[in-house]
């Protein structure tokens, strides 16, 4: 039941790379003190978390994801949102880069 005292605030998750994952991000944060809901979206990478305020801060919630291995990103929506994608690409050039190596590599064989 939401009161007046909640805030509902969506961040960006990194490092899922599966539904387990999501599962895993959402129990974390359900079971948090002063979280009343998490909601994890996978194909979105992001979380929507209704908490109060005066009990939990988005930093005791970041900190609580890192210790599992993920990472919640909590600065200002649009920035969150910028960060996110710098992640997510030089990720996605990360993965580039080694494939590429690996096809030089293997083509010898």
């Amino acid at each position: 039941m939401s009161t007046a005292t909640t805030v509902r605030q969506q961040f960006p998750v990194t490092d899922m790379t599966c539904a387990a994952c999501a599962v895993s991000v959402e129990s974390v944060l359900g079971h948090q003190p002063g979280v009343v809901s998490a909601a994890v979206n996978f194909a979105t990478q992001t979380v929507l978390v209704e908490y109060e305020p005066a009990a939990i801060a988005p930093d005791d919630m970041k900190k609580a994801l890192q210790g599992i291995g993920y990472d919640l990103i909590v600065t200002e929506p649009e920035a969150a949102k910028e960060e996110a994608e710098n992640i997510q690409r030089r990720h996605y050039d990360n993965l580039r880069r080694r494939t590429i190596w690996a096809i030089i590599l293997a083509v010898p064989l």
